[in-house]
């Protein structure tokens, strides 16, 4: 897919950077990968899922998809990288995220 045209290019000029000194890039490590593993493979699902709707949906429907992303990327961080819990004002704005999708969902479902 597309999306994962652009993941693959991006990862190899970043690699080139590195190994031409233009940039510092940290090693792999295989224990890392492994535990960022489920949270990059949801958010690339999510972008996946996102660029599909588009074929079958317009693109209001697609930006309101996507500016839900960031809520389960924040659950699966804390959960599998064990990274800090986003602080209670950031809760306010993934929730108000949620209610205008939720919202422009209720108000155009005949039309989606």
């Amino acid at each position: 897919t597309l999306a994962t045209l652009q993941f693959v290019f991006a990862a190899s000029v970043t690699y080139a950077a590195g190994k031409l000194g233009l940039i510092e890039v940290d090693p792999l490590d295989t224990a890392k990968l492994i535990k960022f593993f489920p949270a990059a493979g949801m958010f690339f699902v999510t972008i996946t899922a996102g660029n599909a709707v588009v074929g079958v949906s317009n693109v209001d429907t697609f930006i309101v998809m996507r500016s839900v992303v960031p809520i389960p990327s924040a659950i699966l961080e804390a959960i599998v990288l064990g990274e800090p819990w986003p602080p209670p004002r950031s809760w306010v704005g993934l929730g108000t995220i949620l209610l205008g999708a939720i919202g422009y969902c209720s108000a155009n479902s005949g039309l989606l």
